[in-house]
């Protein structure tokens, strides 16, 4: 037998085990790769191998003008919805993230300390080692997006390697696992509808409307204004001014009515409510709290409120939710319009308040019978169908929802912007561009 060359004591090499050979291989990895000089704190980022991004969760992010819902991928719940809005360290006044009239700078550090407070206080893990999906609205500008990467990808305390960003009304379908869908968003700022057929979002087609959770909310205060009064601690009441109005949307009283107490009645007693002609006994009257005194909310604000979303409008600026899917389906092609119709995704919070979904309904059967406007879509009636989840309240976060789900898939490492592809332009690429890029690449290969 041979036998194995003498060493001298203390020289012996430790094997190698697996752990130390991954250390090794990690560490050639980072002498291997150029560190980008184009951040502004470019000798603190490394780029991290894919090996290392592939388990771990990717992080999903719904921003909404009023909520925002984070995240990991794979997840059913987000881990947190919060309101949008961040507290000003030079005034320390509570600000919305999202507002008009901002300089680029304001905008920036806005963006920053809502970053911040999202990763550092409900996340609570570093990005620097974790994909990013941005789940976005279709109307979402181009300034809008490139600012979210901007502060994402080139502030020191961030630097994902990659982020996605989503279109939210292909993501509200996937949690309903269907292909074709007519997706009715009624946010805070506006409604949007999008139509959805075999997976192919056609924006040639979309409706937008005004009507929407922010006019909701102002109703209910002329109405208030109108009927309602406060209750002091002695027992008296006195008429709302508009001081209180004020007060009561600082509080967010009035969203706090419109999900409490508001809802949607019965398609008769709302059209005599439209005409003013309440003939009938209304709704039974709520109370609220109110600093030390008490909002009484007449059973007319109850009932009438929700009267916004299916009034029939005059002009085509404020069409009502019927009016704008209705209109919709009219712009499809013929032989569509049954299979998109008995898929109503209706979407956002208000479509959370109780009856709407059953409103909503008798309303389009209205239209149908008794407008002449829509008279060529009569026969679809039998086939209004709506997308609803009894056990949890999907409707108010399926597009984080659906973000989850993709983000949990092997395509977030092909469609997804890196950081060196941000640096190299400093614009973000349209959602639809990054699909015919890739489609672009299939035809090149197969031929």
């Amino acid at each position: 037998m041979s036998k194995s060359p003498s060493v001298a004591p203390g020289t012996e090499k430790p094997a190698r085990t697996s752990s130390s050979v991954s250390s090794s291989i990690m560490q050639a990895y980072r002498r291997s790769t150029s560190l980008m000089s184009a951040s502004p704190r470019a000798d603190t980022y490394v780029p991290v191998p894919p090996s290392i991004l592939d388990t771990k969760a990717c992080v999903v992010i719904e921003l909404g003008f009023r909520y925002t819902r984070i995240g990991f991928a794979g997840e059913y719940y987000p881990r947190e919805i919060l309101r949008s809005e961040v507290l000003d360290p030079d005034d320390d006044t509570v600000q919305p993230v999202f507002a008009d009239g901002r300089t680029d700078e304001e905008e920036h550090r806005f963006l920053h300390l809502f970053f911040r407070k999202i990763f550092f206080k409900y996340i609570l893990c570093s990005v620097k080692e974790r994909r990013m999906l941005i789940v976005e609205s279709l109307l979402t500008s181009t300034k809008k997006r490139n600012r979210v990467a901007s502060v994402l990808f080139e502030t020191s305390t961030f630097t994902p390697p990659a982020i996605l960003f989503a279109p939210s009304h292909l993501l509200h379908t996937i949690p309903f696992s269907v292909n074709t869908a007519l997706v009715v968003d009624v946010g805070f700022s506006e409604t949007v509808l999008v139509p959805v057929y075999e997976g192919v979002t056609m924006i040639n087609n979309y409706e937008c409307s005004p009507v929407s959770s922010r006019l909701l909310e102002d109703h209910i205060a002329y109405l208030l204004k109108e009927h309602g009064a406060i209750e002091l601690e002695n027992g008296e009441h006195r008429k709302i001014t508009d001081d209180d109005i004020t007060e009561m949307r600082r509080l967010n009283i009035l969203e706090d009515i419109a999900v409490r107490v508001c809802f949607a009645t019965k398609i008769d007693r709302g059209q005599r409510i439209q005409e003013d002609k309440v003939d009938f006994e209304v709704a039974v009257e709520s109370r609220v709290g109110f600093v030390r005194n008490t909002i009484v909310i007449p059973g007319i604000v109850r009932e009438g409120a929700a009267e916004i979303f299916f009034k029939p409008s005059h002009c085509d600026d404020d069409r009502s939710v019927p009016e704008l899917i209705l209109d919709c389906v009219m712009r499809l092609p013929i032989d569509m319009r049954r299979s998109v119709i008995s898929n109503l995704a209706i979407v956002g919070g208000a479509a959370r308040m109780t009856g709407f979904m059953a409103r909503m309904k008798a309303e389009l059967k209205w239209h149908l019978q008794e407008n002449a406007r829509y008279s060529m879509l009569s026969r679809l009636g039998d086939s209004i169908k709506f997308y609803i989840h009894r056990e949890a309240p999907v409707e108010f976060y399926s597009a984080w929802l659906g973000g989850s789900l993709l983000a949990s898939l092997d395509i977030m490492q092909f469609r997804s912007t890196t950081r060196e592809e941000w640096l190299k332009s400093r614009t973000l690429p349209d959602w639809t561009e990054k699909i015919d890029s890739y489609l672009k690449t299939d035809i090149e290969n197969a031929l």
